[in-house]
């Protein structure tokens, strides 16, 4: 078991205790080791999370063995909760923090993101909030409404730069696709000469330039850095709050032969031979067959870091208008360019049950993102104990139509401990002191769940049970009923 989030936490703690109980209420403080692994489910119906599901509808399976569960919550959350009259202040005052992760993945300046930013703060953002501001260069933290300002004006310009830095980045390219095409042209003329240039040899080199071009872009901006997104999940996993992330990603635009227009130039350029081999150059970066794959091991990183991403798409707005170009016959041109970066963002968000929608209207899709509940479950169970410390699990919940999200592998790395803080005795009863237990729900109703087994004996003799595993929600102490225990030294 990990110690997740304040407030959705679970923690189940099975004690076998041995203790010494003594008439003059001393104690030797210990810590009990934790053996219980939490998952975090969530169960998906028609594209919606489903609620009210109980503990017997989840069969749970470790290294393809059944599983007792032997801990369950249900949870439900969402960005703008409902608030009601009927509910007490104290308890809406100690509603858990909150952590946001906006992402903004845009590559061109006419995408505004002023409209999102400013519907955010104003609908969505409250005092305590922790926001992070991040684009494909680097990102900052907006920790207090004071700074809010100062640092969205500096995100701002960070992104009008990035745009700037990629429209140059698109110039450069199309600058040297377009010197590629001037080589061949060259040959074209030398044609007449003798000896002839080899226009075939011209248009191979004139190809192999242009893929290696397209390789190395795909390589540089495409191709998403894993290591930099298990940085991120254990960076989530370590935040105390509940926490969503909103990914606004636009296609990058790559300027490329226009293979329409080379076939309408085709009498001037002479490629008719050639024009299906770049063709095809461009369909396997517009449309590659097949995206890479998020591990197992990143994929459960994610969901058990219980962040929920939301990815809202926006469309190229200069896609398949013609640049300015010096091309002679203007057969460069920008088109959106298929992203493995996107195809990551589609996974991590089905993994942790958010929704992928139209963002071009940014402020109806943040309304919708705020209004949708999310609903998950927390399980429990104490797994085999052995040497080997991967474990593949499997959750199974009865019904039909049903899709099941869960992470699959579970490292057990760091048993967590509860410390067993002191002991007391009273007329009639056992008095335990617990630290370190991790409590789920909010306000007055937050409390653990633990498993008790209380045994007691005198110097040589057989233990007697005091308590044998009796599960108990506590807020820290547990009080055992005794009875016919004699006074003495245990």
């Amino acid at each position: 078991m990990k110690k997740s989030i304040r407030g959705i936490s679970l923690c189940m703690a099975i004690f076998s205790l041995a203790v010494f109980l003594l008439s003059q209420q001393t104690v030797e403080r210990e810590y009990v080791q934790v053996l219980n692994i939490e998952m975090l489910v969530r169960v998906m119906k028609d594209g919606w999370p489903l609620a009210g599901l109980k503990k017997g509808d989840f069969t749970l399976l470790e290294n393809g063995r059944k599983q007792d569960i032997n801990g369950f919550v249900e949870v439900h959350r969402s960005i703008a909760p409902a608030e009601t009259k009927e509910k007490p202040p104290a308890e809406q005052k100690q509603r858990p923090g909150r952590l946001f992760l906006l992402f903004f993945w845009i590559s061109e300046s006419s995408i505004k993101v002023d409209e999102a930013l400013d519907y955010f703060f104003k609908d969505i953002y409250r005092e305590g909030d922790r926001v992070i501001l991040a684009d494909q260069r680097r990102s900052l933290e907006v920790n207090d409404a004071s700074e809010r300002e100062t640092r969205v004006t500096e995100f701002k310009a960070g992104v009008a730069a990035l745009s700037r830095d990629a429209r140059f980045a698109r110039e450069k390219i199309k600058l040297e696709i377009e010197s590629y095409l001037r080589e061949y042209l060259d040959c074209l003329e030398r044609k007449k000469f003798i000896p002839p240039c080899d226009t075939k040899r011209a248009f191979e080199v004139m190809l192999v330039k242009y893929t290696q071009l397209l390789k190395e872009y795909l390589l540089q901006n495409q191709k998403p850095n894993f290591e930099r997104l298990e940085a991120m999940t254990q960076a989530l996993e370590a935040i105390e709050a509940d926490k969503w992330a909103l990914v606004f990603f636009q296609h990058d635009l790559l300027p490329m032969f226009d293979v329409e227009k080379l076939k309408l130039e085709n009498y001037y350029l002479e490629l008719n031979l050639y024009i299906n081999e770049i063709e095809k150059v461009n369909r396997d970066l517009l449309f590659p067959l097949a995206a890479d794959r998020i591990a197992d091991s990143l994929r459960t990183g994610f969901i058990q870091a219980n962040t929920q991403f939301h990815l809202l798409l926006l469309d190229s707005r200069q896609a398949q208008v013609t640049m300015d170009s010096t091309s002679q016959f203007a057969v460069v041109n920008p088109f959106p360019v298929f992203s493995n970066w996107e195809e990551t963002f589609r996974q991590i968000t089905k993994a942790t049950g958010g929704e992928i929608m139209d963002g071009n209207r940014m402020k109806e899709a943040l309304a919708e993102v705020a209004n949708r509940e999310d609903v998950y479950y927390v399980l429990t169970y104490a797994p085999d104990q052995g040497k080997r410390r991967e474990r593949r699990v499997d959750i199974r919940v009865k019904g039909a139509g049903v899709k099941v999200i869960h992470g699959r592998r579970v490292e057990m790395e760091n048993l967590p401990h509860v410390r067993l803080a002191r002991i007391e005795t009273a007329p009639g009863k056992v008095r335990l002191e617990l630290e370190d237990i991790y409590m789920i729900g909010q306000g007055e109703q937050r409390s653990g769940l633990v498993r008790v087994t209380l045994s007691a004996a005198r110097e040589d003799e057989k233990p007697q049970v005091l308590a044998g595993d009796v599960e108990i929600a506590t807020k820290g102490s547990v009080e055992i009923p005794i009875r016919d225990l004699e006074p003495g030294r245990y």
